[in-house]
């Protein structure tokens, strides 16, 4: 069964400069997965979060008000999977059982802009969510939803900080991709 998901913060990572997470909690907070994106792409999203006036004439406000000339309950943001630490998303349609492939920091904003509910299928919360702990200030990542550039970045970090044990990690999960790419 595909879980409901909640944007619960929005949040930088320490240390990289260019990637900021968005954390999505299941309904009832025991379950999250963690979607990074780009620093623009996270300020948008809390420019629509906190609902800031400038945002009204805005491409995506519009886009809104242009759906709400229809019935848009039908339209929902779904998270089926992950390919390459990528998260694989759409903008589904259930009224014309269409879907639309996005990126998942997209359907994210789109989420928020247009005021559309976000679902994870159920393998996607088995296989890449963590528990969620209310009023933590860390949270570990599954490396198989971290982008490359992430992952390089982030083995960077390890060397330079002689964390080896998980610069060794990272090195294995960015040798199973290129392995997996070539089979």
């Amino acid at each position: 069964m595909d879980s409901l998901l909640l944007i619960k913060s929005v949040s930088e990572i320490l240390g990289i400069k260019d990637v900021a997470l968005v954390s999505l909690v299941n309904a009832t907070e025991t379950r999250q997965i963690v979607v990074s994106c780009e620093l623009e792409m996270r300020d948008l999203i809390m420019k629509y979060m906190t609902d800031r006036p400038e945002t009204q004439m805005l491409f995506p406000s519009v886009v809104n008000d242009i759906l709400a000339t229809r019935d848009k309950s039908s339209l929902e943001v779904r998270i089926n999977g992950v390919k390459d630490g990528v998260y694989q998303t759409e903008i589904y349609d259930r009224l014309t059982q269409k879907s639309f492939p996005i990126r998942c920091s997209d359907g994210i904003f789109m989420s928020v802009a247009c005021k559309l509910h976000i679902y994870a299928s159920a393998e996607v919360m088995r296989l890449h969510s963590i528990p969620y702990v209310t009023g933590a200030t860390k949270v570990g990542l599954p490396l198989s939803v971290l982008s490359e550039k992430l992952l390089k970045n982030s083995l960077q970090m390890a060397i330079e900080t002689e964390n080896y044990e998980m610069a060794s990690n990272l090195r294995d999960e960015l040798n199973k991709r290129h392995k997996d790419k070539h089979e």
